[in-house]
């Protein structure tokens, strides 16, 4: 059995492409619990408003929010909505 040439790597290309995919959504799992982290820590910080600290994990939360899929944050925006109406 003989495949035409621009078959000839099929099987291989969608592999790659699901490892891909694995690995972008491990990273938007990652970003999602980091920024969940952080969030967590400043609302902490913002008992206490002369805190130092808040700004520099504001910043970051920034920062963070750059690697996370547009898609992915508006998911996780409305996820406390969705959750309720299950």
């Amino acid at each position: 059995m003989s495949f035409p040439p621009s078959r000839t790597r099929y099987l291989s290309e969608i592999s790659e492409n699901n490892r891909a995919y694995d690995k972008w959504v491990t990273e938007q799992s990652e970003t999602a619990q980091q920024l969940y982290s952080l969030d967590k820590v400043a609302t902490l910080f913002k008992k206490d408003a002369s805190s130092p600290a808040e700004p520099k994990i504001q910043e970051e939360i920034s920062k963070l929010k750059l690697n996370l899929d547009p898609k992915n944050q508006k998911l996780i925006e409305d996820w406390p909505k969705k959750a309720k109406s299950l």
